[in-house]
């Protein structure tokens, strides 16, 4: 192919990513390493936002693990100086996790970098030889669908677009256009380290193969075509049966998750978790020991199984799955200063991962003269506190009320209790006390606690 064409069909590719928006973007960010694949996307889309009047800039991430990092800062401002680019860069300081490799690490330091820009659009260089190292690279762990399918082409996270235009674009036509163009980049001396698992692939592996399989990367990516494809009837799928399974709550009745076959129920879990709660794609390991623990779990079983994350865990209570994220429990007493003469007012309280929200209605809600002569507090719940919610209902231990609403026991770990004068006045889930709660003809406070 001659570099016309190369050329033409790298503005096509680029045109055609930005086509599948619902929006013109005003603004384009290249994620700029200084590289050859990222100059050759600054340069061309530099030329695509000449033609469509569209902003362009250009973000350099620091890693600081090469000698050469400042000189490729250097290199990176330079050539957008020298094209008229708004350029930005970030330093960073890794600090790897226990066990982290230092690829993943510096990606996801890059990422998370990047995420923090102000541009709405971002471009990344990544080629068709990405995608296919991507997708083997999964393979030997054991990766799903999900993973050997390789990076999106389009992908919304964090408040932004992340644009890959050149997933179907060999490197080698990347190189040729830069060679005849002569355009200058930088070489990253630890590509040619193989103890990074990419470099392992490109210098070692993938020659190997494609002296025997020229055509290896386009077969490739039509089997990564074809998962995706089946991806997208495994969703379909997913979303039918999450109708039988799913409450009004987006809880899961695990007796209609017993009744698929285990391929369906696994496949109902991964689609509740990623794409009701944007969770990561669980392993396949970890959906199924989660499988497992449902299969044999008693009846009246209360269990909660973390993520790997340990952010969020799976709660199963009264034959139900919950989506619940792992909080704070141990509350102290904290007085609330509020002027009660305001209409409205929130509380932040950080250390108990929420925050008070109240508003003054009429005949509802705790009474506001009662507020206004005694101090409030909020607590946690200590055992053997008690409430009468109504005039016609006994008075009861907040155990029995939350089990008689149905509210799982992590609910009622982390729920605040609002005293007056040491009577209970308020418990967010179950409401107010029938001593506390204003009559019709009196002014009240009405209360909601919101987590963060």
């Amino acid at each position: 192919m001659v570099s016309s064409d190369i050329h033409a069909n790298l503005l096509a590719s680029i045109d055609s990513v930005l086509a599948s928006l619902s929006f013109k973007p005003a603004k384009l960010t290249v994620a700029l390493s200084g590289g050859l694949d990222s100059v050759a996307l600054l340069h061309c889309a530099h030329n695509w936002c000449q033609q469509y009047q569209v902003l362009l800039s250009a973000h350099h991430v620091h890693h600081g693990l090469s000698r050469y990092a400042d000189d490729w800062l250097s290199f990176c401002q330079s050539l957008c100086e020298s094209l008229g680019v708004e350029f930005s860069s970030t330093k960073l300081t890794l600090t790897r996790e226990g066990g982290e490799s230092l690829e993943a690490c510096a990606r996801d330091a890059r990422y998370q970098a990047l995420a923090t820009h102000e541009t709405e659009v971002f471009l990344l260089a990544q080629h068709q030889d990405d995608q296919v190292e991507t997708g083997m690279m999964m393979l030997l762990r054991g990766s799903g669908p999900a993973g050997l399918v390789g990076m999106p082409a389009v992908r919304q996270a964090d408040g932004k677009w992340w644009l890959r235009p050149w997933l179907s674009i060999p490197r080698q036509q990347l190189y040729a256009l830069a060679v005849q163009q002569g355009w200058q980049w930088v070489e990253d001396e630890s590509n040619q380290d193989v103890r990074f698992d990419r470099n392992f692939w490109r210098q070692t592996v993938l020659p190997v193969i494609e002296a025997r399989y020229p055509s290896y990367r386009a077969a490739i990516c039509r089997s990564q075509k074809l998962l995706r494809e089946s991806m997208s009837i495994a969703e379909d799928l997913a979303a039918i049966d999450l109708q039988t399974c799913q409450t009004q709550s987006n809880s899961l009745r695990l007796g209609a998750l017993l009744g698929l076959a285990d391929y369906r129920a696994k496949n109902v879990l991964r689609h509740w978790l990623v794409k009701m709660h944007q969770h990561q794609p669980p392993s396949a390991v970890w959906l199924e020991n989660l499988w497992k623990q449902l299969q044999t779990s008693r009846i009246d079983a209360e269990i909660r199984i973390p993520l790997p994350n340990a952010v969020h865990f799976v709660g199963v209570y009264r034959q139900e799955l919950f989506f619940e994220t792992a909080r704070f429990t141990e509350f102290s007493v904290f007085t609330l200063a509020v002027d009660w003469h305001s209409t409205a007012g929130v509380v932040p309280i950080p250390h108990w991962q929420g925050s008070l929200h109240w508003q003054q209605v009429d005949g509802d809600g705790v009474r506001l003269d009662w507020l206004r002569s005694e101090v409030a507090i909020l607590r946690g719940r200590q055992g053997g506190e008690k409430i009468k919610l109504s005039s016609n209902t006994p008075t009861k231990s907040l155990k029995q009320c939350w089990q008689e609403k149905g509210i799982p026991p992590w609910q009622r770990e982390v729920a605040p209790l609002l005293l007056l004068a040491d009577q209970l006045a308020w418990v967010p889930t179950l409401g107010y006390a029938h001593a506390a709660k204003a009559a019709p003809n009196e002014m009240g406070i009405l209360f909601s606690w919101v987590f963060d």
